[in-house]
């Protein structure tokens, strides 16, 4: 089906935005995530483990987390690092709103920006602030975009991260990331057809034969969600590691991606 510009525009700009990583320099962990943080977070509760404080709804979404979180621990120590910072992990289901307001996300993944001294910080809340307003204006609802990506925040917009927490939390964490459960993500993916199609006026015949596809869409959508944020977090924790030179640390983050076949090379293979 075509899409409209800006679905294809404004979307792919707050998507791409948002679901790179952030550059994380935090304290080095202790082989455990510090323990004073409250039990509960809004609806949200705490689950601990190593090298993570994990606040999620259900013990379900939490313990996906943690599945993935131990799959990049076990991948960075293989490839020799050994100071891995403690971090934040917040987990959306397909029930829950976003654990912070969008703004925020927004100003904290600027902040971050800024942090790693670059110059277009400016430009880029600016950029994921236009295109949070045009989605709106279109009639989808960012968070629903949202649902579909992993969020990184750096030390830079944590403190503003840390504000949303009950009582006076000043914990020694390197990095935050917002993730979609599995559920999440197939919800969020149905929620953009169902619009896309009602955007576009799509026909009986095509909706019934989208409808057919929809299980495998969703699947292959939550596993690709998946293994961004997997990306994602191995690049927040790996970039936390000193003793490495920056140029080391990019070319590890490439050859993951491309084991996990994100990058355009593996595409490129899997096309053939």
């Amino acid at each position: 089906m075509k899409r409209k510009p800006l679905i294809a525009g404004g979307l792919l700009v707050l998507l791409c935005l948002l679901g790179f990583a952030i550059r994380a320099e935090g304290s080095q962990s202790q082989g455990q995530a510090a323990k004073a943080w409250p039990e509960l977070f809004g609806k949200r509760k705490l689950y601990q483990c190593e090298y993570a404080s994990i606040y999620a709804g259900k013990k379900s979404g939490a313990d996906q987390a943690k599945k993935v979180l131990q799959t990049v621990v076990k991948d960075l120590k293989q490839a020799g690092v050994t100071h891995l910072t403690d971090g934040l992990i917040l987990v959306r289901d397909n029930t829950e709103n976003l654990p912070i307001e969008t703004t925020k996300i927004i100003e904290a993944v600027s902040k971050a920006e800024a942090e790693k001294g670059g110059e277009k910080s400016q430009d880029t809340l600016k950029t994921l602030t236009e295109a949070k307003e045009e989605v709106e204006k279109e009639g989808l609802e960012v968070e629903v975009v949202l649902s579909l990506v992993p969020i990184p925040i750096g030390p830079g917009g944590l403190p503003d991260v840390l504000k949303e927490f009950p009582g006076d939390v000043n914990q020694p964490i390197g990095w935050c990331i917002i993730v979609p459960t599995d559920a999440c993500v197939k919800a969020g993916i149905k929620k953009i057809i169902d619009f896309g199609m009602k955007k576009e006026k799509v026909g009986l015949a095509k909706r019934l034969t989208v409808g057919a596809l929809m299980p495998l869409i969703e699947h292959k959508a939550a596993e690709h969600v998946k293994k961004s944020w997997q990306a994602v977090l191995y690049q927040l924790i790996l970039d936390a590691e000193k003793d490495l030179p920056e140029q080391q640390k990019q070319d590890m983050v490439k050859a993951y991606k491309q084991k996990l076949g994100l990058d355009d090379e593996s595409k490129k293979n899997n096309n053939r």
